[in-house]
């Protein structure tokens, strides 16, 4: 687990990969901070918050990591079939198989799901209020708002939910459109002056003062645009010639035309959609 191969430093797959599981484990890219923000005090600490969030996941992913590879490859009679199932493989097909052939396996499974589960609730309260308290802002009852964004994630879920290919097409699109929001934020930032931000909002309010920490929003755009072309160039060779289809799905899952054309849509739909919604807003999320 802790065995370091210097070729992956030059590959740009696991760049993006390692940046996506960050945006995603974190939930920074989801805009969960933007929503809970609404309901948090004037002089919440954010700076100490994103520290501690950030951290706790590294830890929990260590941990985590440390406990279930090193049983997968002691009791798995081919531990390297186990690590190409990718993270659906390893949780639902062998880690169940594990925990059949293992003492108190059944014990074990029952604790360890019940944990998933708690953890997949938390993330999907978050996302719901993520779309529930935009409608709430747009007069609708809180009811009414959870019930509405509830049927559009199951519609939506549906697809991934009975083809397993437009899951993993779905789950690398957005995941690293997570980035892509990172992106947004700050450009953002830099647009209303990192510095500003950090004297008049961020400094005031913290506990602990990293200036460097909160400066490195300056260069995630260079970041992201030298990990994602990179991605983009590396992604070609996969596709020879076909790098730019994206239909059908099931066939290009990975590819980045996919990946373009469906931020493309999403972008172009809340483009459309901000003119109604901006002229529905009847709360303004002012914090007294």
């Amino acid at each position: 687990m802790f065995h370091v191969n210097p070729q992956d430093f030059f590959s740009a797959k696991i760049w993006l990969a390692a940046f996506t599981q960050a945006a995603w484990s974190s939930g920074a890219g989801w805009g969960m901070f933007h929503v809970y923000y609404v309901y948090a005090a004037k002089d919440e600490d954010i700076e100490l918050n994103a520290f501690t969030v950030t951290f706790g996941d590294m830890v929990a992913a260590m941990l985590a990591g440390m406990v279930v590879l090193p049983a997968v490859f002691a009791l798995s009679p081919d531990p390297e079939a186990v690590m190409k199932a990718g993270a659906n493989g390893l949780t639902f097909v062998h880690l169940t198989n594990l925990f059949a052939h293992t003492s108190g396996g059944f014990v074990m499974a029952v604790l360890f799901f019940i944990a998933l589960f708690s953890a997949a609730l938390s993330s999907v309260i978050a996302m719901l209020e993520t779309g529930t308290r935009n409608m709430i802002d747009m007069g609708f009852s809180r009811v009414k708002a959870t019930m509405c964004v509830a049927i559009f994630f199951l519609f939506v879920g549906s697809f991934s939910a009975l083809d397993n290919r437009v899951f993993e097409n779905q789950d690398m699109v957005w995941g690293v459109g997570l980035l892509v929001v990172g992106l947004i934020y700050s450009l953002a930032s830099l647009k209303y002056g990192v510095d500003k931000l950090w004297e008049e909002d961020i400094m005031p309010c913290s506990d602990i003062h990293v200036k460097w920490m909160w400066s490195c929003i300056k260069f995630f755009p260079f970041e992201f645009a030298f990990v994602w072309g990179w991605w983009m160039w590396e992604a070609s060779t996969w596709y020879p010639g076909e790098w730019f289809k994206f239909w059908p799905i099931t066939k290009y899952q990975y590819t980045p035309g996919s990946m373009v054309v469906e931020w493309g849509i999403i972008a172009l739909v809340c483009l459309l959609l901000n003119g109604v919604i901006s002229k529905r807003l009847v709360h303004t999320n002012k914090i007294d």
